[in-house]
């Protein structure tokens, strides 16, 4: 897990995990972060995370560029969403629909790498310790293995098909040689960029 401080947002603590779950957290998780919608304050503030599903962030640096653009938004007054989590979800989306980019970014009751991402006072504030706050997030996904933050965007977790549909990329190996492995890195650092970008982009729109 990464903690850390957004220069836009001093007076949050930023805490960032990568999982693997086990079998039925993710579809537990997602039970939990709908019935919280209708629960009361108490049970609504432990659920207040973005949760999403790795499969769909293709880098450190995308998840990075978004989070950037989400402190921003919410230290000028300018975001689209009515919480903080919300729109850390939204600013990944490359399109202005919240609904959309819940449903392409977000947990999902069938995903199997989650992304958990914390926006909260810091300690000295009366915030969570990295130590509570791990363990905290950990409690969410029962069982669920802690990955490093640099296997976002391993080929082992990335749905690139999905990645392209959302991003609405066209599929820069098409018609290439599968078995030149110096041309598909070469493709897929391409799109790697075009998503980012897209993301970076929408950020100054």
């Amino acid at each position: 897990m990464e903690t850390r401080t957004s220069p836009f947002l001093p007076a949050l603590q930023l805490s960032v995990a990568l999982f693997a779950t086990a079998p039925d957290a993710a579809a537990a998780l997602h039970a939990a972060l709908l019935g919280a919608a209708k629960a009361a304050p108490e049970a609504q503030a432990r659920m207040r995370y973005a949760c999403l599903d790795a499969s769909t962030l293709v880098s450190r640096a995308h998840i990075d560029v978004a989070l950037d653009a989400a402190a921003l938004a919410l230290a000028h007054g300018t975001q689209r969403c009515h919480t903080r989590e919300a729109e850390v979800v939204f600013r990944i989306a490359a399109g202005n629909n919240i609904g959309d980019a819940l449903r392409t970014f977000g947990l999902s009751p069938t995903s199997t790498h989650v992304l958990l991402v914390h926006l909260g006072p810091a300690p000295a504030d009366g915030g969570r310790s990295a130590d509570a706050q791990l363990a905290h997030m950990q409690a969410l996904l029962p069982g669920a293995e802690l990955l490093p933050l640099e296997q976002l965007g391993a080929p082992h977790i990335v749905d690139w098909a999905r990645v392209r549909k959302a991003y609405k990329l066209r599929d820069l190996g098409a018609g290439s040689d599968t078995n030149d492995a110096a041309l598909q890195r070469r493709i897929r650092a391409r799109e790697i960029d075009c998503v980012v970008g897209a993301v970076a982009c929408k950020a100054v729109m």
